[in-house]
Order: C-alpha cells, then sequence, then structure tokens
C-alpha cells in the first residue's frame, strides 16, 4: 500500500515552488499536462472531484452587471 502526502505537505511543496515565465498559453498548457502524466490514481480522482465541486458552484454563480 503506498503513503500518499498528508494535504498539508502538498500544499508546501506548491508554495515552494517557483513562479515560472511562460511565453505562451501553449508552454503553460504543455507544462500543465507534463505534470498530471505522474499523478496517481487517488490524486486524478481527487482532481476530478474538485473540478466537478467548481463545476456544480458556478453553474449555480448569478453574475449582475452595475452600470
Amino acid at each position: 500500500m503506498e503513503n500518499y502526502p498528508k494535504d498539508d505537505e502538498k500544499q508546501q511543496a506548491a508554495i515552494n515552488e517557483p513562479d515560472a515565465e511562460y511565453a505562451s498559453r501553449e508552454a503553460v498548457e504543455l507544462e500543465r499536462l507534463k505534470k498530471h502524466i505522474y499523478m496517481s490514481d487517488m490524486e486524478k480522482l481527487q482532481a476530478f472531484t474538485r473540478m466537478l465541486i467548481r463545476n456544480a458552484t458556478l453553474k449555480r454563480a448569478v453574475i449582475t452587471h452595475h452600470k
């Protein structure tokens, strides 16, 4: 059985990553894909679940424009 890092360890690792400068949107997308290739199945499931929750939240959002 694999030992997965705790959430606070993941957040700490994300904080320590340097911000990269990208020349185009395609470069950003390529980096994201490279990162996601090596995710475990559990991490992929959690990312998918977060995406579904965000989608449900945004569908219920009411946007008003003030003039």
